[in-house]
């Protein structure tokens, strides 16, 4: 665990690494709002607590926990409303428990994803519910590169995605089959944002121009950047 921890604070990436990805990040907080309950919300691997902010000015009780002690002194500077934890979620544990839990772009990182989310199920209330966004393997931009060749196939991990940690892709199909074998019962699925380019090619474009790539998106889940689930215990 040591080593795992020396890991974490040695990757530099974040969930704000590019200028497009602050405001990818808007549209995952806005679905995060309409699919998480409160008052009680955990914001598993918080990171530098950039989203978990948000959160802390939304729920009346927000947690973060990360196996990293420097993301987490940042996060205590950058959302002071929100109480954090140094912690490798495997090994977290509190006395209270959750109404929601909130894993933003963690499943694809972990070793045993199934393992992860039954752990995520230890923490929650009664009637708790865990809400997960992941990479999707199938979106737009990935179907456009496989066709130009730029990849041999949609699950393929790129030298950046193995250097940022990630261990697989997901598709829609994928998550749903994971929270079932981990005991949840999905409840909302779908897509976050129709991505035709990469996030660096897409930093110069029109906000408004996102918008309808947001709102299109909602139609087509399968092609889009990122796959979501809201799920309650069975």
């Amino acid at each position: 665990m040591t080593k795992m921890r020396e890991n974490l604070d040695a990757i530099k990436w974040t969930r704000f690494s590019l200028p497009f990805e602050v405001t990818l990040g808007k549209y995952i907080i806005k679905k995060t709002f309409e699919l998480a309950q409160g008052p009680k919300v955990l914001d598993v691997a918080c990171g530098n607590g950039s989203l978990t902010k948000l959160m802390a000015d939304h729920y009346p009780i927000v947690v973060g926990v990360d196996g990293s002690k420097e993301k987490i002194k940042l996060a205590r500077k950058n959302a002071p409303k929100a109480k954090f934890y140094v912690s490798m979620f495997e090994d977290f544990d509190l006395d209270e428990r959750f109404n929601s839990l909130v894993m933003i772009n963690i499943l694809e990182h972990v070793e045993d994803p199934v393992v992860f989310l039954k752990k995520a199920k230890s923490l929650l209330n009664q009637g708790g519910e865990v809400v997960a966004f992941v990479p999707n393997a199938l979106s737009l931009n990935r179907r456009i590169g496989k066709i130009m060749g730029i990849i041999e196939d949609h699950y393929e991990l790129s030298a950046n995605d193995l250097a940022v940690g990630h261990r697989r892709f997901y598709d829609r199909d994928k998550l749903v089959m994971d929270l079932l074998e981990s005991g949840f019962m999905p409840e909302d699925v779908g897509g976050v944002l129709l991505k035709p380019l990469s996030n660096k090619q897409m930093e110069s474009w029109d906000l408004e121009a996102v918008e309808a790539l947001y709102v299109i998106g909602e139609e087509l889940p399968d092609y889009c950047g990122l796959i979501y689930a809201s799920a309650g215990v069975v």
